[in-house]
């Protein structure tokens, strides 16, 4: 019998005598310790469910009870804040307004009362606290700090408010009253309907092949992490075991076999089951063994046969190709002449084997390959690192300005307090060239001043153009009370002296008296601010149109009136934007 045919014989029965074994081995140990590791895994996840819905559902319930604290805490710190703010506490209102601040859009006053407020709600019952739970919502705001007899509650025009009372040394009586936009009321829950909202992602990771299910005595799911799961599966005698025996474990055969465990709180008179089929568990036991030792020594009986067919002439053929590769690999990064030199000495005719000579032309086709892209990439890398730089440069200088630009322009904080007028803060520089600029600010204890402006330009000599414009036209109001006009005239000599670049800025400047409506202003440029009323809207008309800043060293600039009620909205439109809704 020839060596090949005498290798084939003893591969032959040597597989099959493995396949019995391993057949014997499957059925007696493999497969009883697959499903008691499974059920041990089961053990070990429906203690981590039950832990977790235990702790979840009960944390959903406490919630109701904890959630108050931390918003009569956040009333008593707002009131305190804003009672430090207004100091001089001239601009509160009395008490017997709050009709009419609650017919109104307002979210939050201050009132002044000399006597004690009357008409309060229970603030709990406002809230729909059931008595029952009162008692513990009332030790967690104690254990918070905080003391519920310092709030007013109170319902009117179909709005809840809340307010918190201060006392001062003058003898007299604060009150911080606000809306309540969110719903606080109380959701009294039971422990299946706290088990109902619990995230099954916050109890176990979604990759777990053990699926579980939360049902009540009715037999009815509370919480599943499979959508598929029916109630069904389980038997009404797996239910009663499980409810004496407190945890079981069992094959269910409802419709696929399943391995179940279940655990059973009479406490809260709930079944947490975990489920996991019994197919995928016992299958890669029974099989995989066989197809893979079966596949392997087929590939070993066929590569047998080749290899002591050919084995001198394939020994030969990958002795060639690992040279050709070795020399390849070496010189990879050479150029392309060097590398036309080392591949025409790979030639594919000369190995034996049709498969190896594709090999080496394969080896041939990477080198060619490599040396093309690589010549590529760099080109790429090369006109990339340049244009990164420039967006970089570009993006640096556009954020420097945007940072600087939001720094000088006057936030919420710096707004003046008004009794008569809503004044807001808010901007969003230009992407690519930030040049508007505003500035509001009190004058004195009557009047209020703005300021309007757009430069041409955009870069650092503007932002300090700007910086000038608006410090030199607060302290031309304040200190020395000059008129818009006059304050244009000598902010317009002080450019034409410093500037050195060919930039220029629109401004307005304007005092408004808070009381009556009327204003003063003065405009260098084109642009005028626009008076909003109602649905009506009409542009400031100077006297007269005047050159912006920086254009004309000698221009004196006039001052122009007008008047808005309190009804109206003054808007500006800067560069870049055509029009205003």
């Amino acid at each position: 019998m020839q060596l090949k045919s005498k290798i084939l014989a003893a591969i032959t029965v040597s597989f099959v005598t493995v396949a019995a074994a391993l057949s014997v081995y499957n059925q007696e140990v493999v497969l009883p310790n697959a499903v008691k590791n499974q059920f041990d895994n089961q053990k070990d996840y429906i203690k981590v469910v039950y832990d977790g819905v235990k702790k979840h559902a009960s944390a959903i319930s406490e919630n109701e009870n904890q959630k108050y604290a931390p918003f009569f805490s956040k009333i008593k710190d707002s009131a305190f804040d804003k009672f430090q703010v207004d100091s001089n506490k001239q601009g509160l209102l009395d008490y017997t307004a709050f009709p009419y601040f609650a017919q109104s859009n307002a979210d939050e006053q201050f009132f002044e009362t000399t006597q004690d407020i009357p008409d309060a709600e229970n603030c709990l019952e406002m809230f729909s606290v059931p008595k029952k739970n009162q008692e513990t919502v009332l030790n967690n705001l104690k254990a918070f700090n905080v003391n519920i007899g310092s709030y007013w509650c109170k319902l009117a025009e179909g709005k809840k408010f809340i307010g918190y009372k201060l006392h001062n040394d003058a003898d007299k009586n604060f009150i911080f009253v606000k809306v309540i936009n969110e719903n606080l009321d109380y959701k009294d829950l039971n422990v299946h309907q706290s088990i109902a909202k619990i995230d099954v992602s916050e109890i176990v990771s979604e990759n777990s092949i053990n699926s579980f299910a939360v049902l009540d005595s009715s037999k009815k799911v509370l919480l599943s992490s499979d959508n598929k799961f029916s109630a069904d599966e389980i038997t009404d005698e797996m239910f009663a075991k499980a409810k004496e025996q407190r945890e079981i474990q069992f094959e269910s055969k409802s419709d696929k076999v399943k391995l179940v465990t279940m655990i059973y709180d009479p406490e809260s008179d709930f079944y947490v089951s975990v489920q996991t089929p019994k197919g995928p568990i016992i299958k890669p036991a029974v099989t995989g063994t066989f197809i893979l030792i079966g596949l392997c020594i087929l590939g070993l009986c066929a590569l047998a046969a080749l290899a002591i067919k050919n084995l001198e002439a394939l020994k030969k053929d990958l002795t060639a190709i690992a040279n050709n590769l070795d020399v390849v690999s070496a010189n990879i990064l050479s150029d392309r002449k060097k590398m036309n030199e080392i591949q025409s000495k790979m030639d594919c005719n000369r190995v034996d084997f049709e498969a190896i000579g594709k090999v080496v032309k394969s080896v041939e086709n990477l080198g060619n390959s490599i040396v093309e892209k690589v010549a590529g990439k760099v080109k790429e890398l090369e006109d990339k690192g340049v244009e990164d730089s420039k967006n970089s440069a570009k993006l640096a200088r556009i954020e420097l300005m945007n940072a600087m630009q939001r720094d000088m322009m006057p936030a919420g904080k710096d707004m003046p307090n008004s009794k008569f007028l809503d004044i807001a803060s808010f901007i969003m520089p230009s992407k690519e060239n930030p040049s508007d600029f505003y500035d509001v600010f009190r004058v004195d204890q009557d009047n209020i001043g703005i300021v309007f402006g757009s430069c041409n330009e955009s870069n650092t000599k503007t932002i300090s153009g700007i910086n000038t414009c608006t410090t030199f036209v607060r302290n031309a109001l304040i200190n020395q009370t000059m008129l818009p006009g006059e304050t244009l005239t000598a902010l317009n000599k002080l450019l034409m002296l410093k500037q050195s670049d060919n930039y220029n800025i629109s401004i307005v400047v304007m005092i408004l008296s808070e009381f009556t409506g009327n204003f003063i202003y003065s405009v260098a440029g084109k642009r005028t601010p626009i008076i909003v009323h109602v649905h009506k809207a009409s542009l400031l008309e100077p006297k007269l149109m005047q050159s912006e800043l920086g254009t004309a060293k000698d221009t004196i600039y006039i001052d122009s009136k007008g008047k808005m009620s309190y009804l109206d909205t003054l808007a500006y439109i800067g560069k870049g934007i055509d029009s205003v809704v």
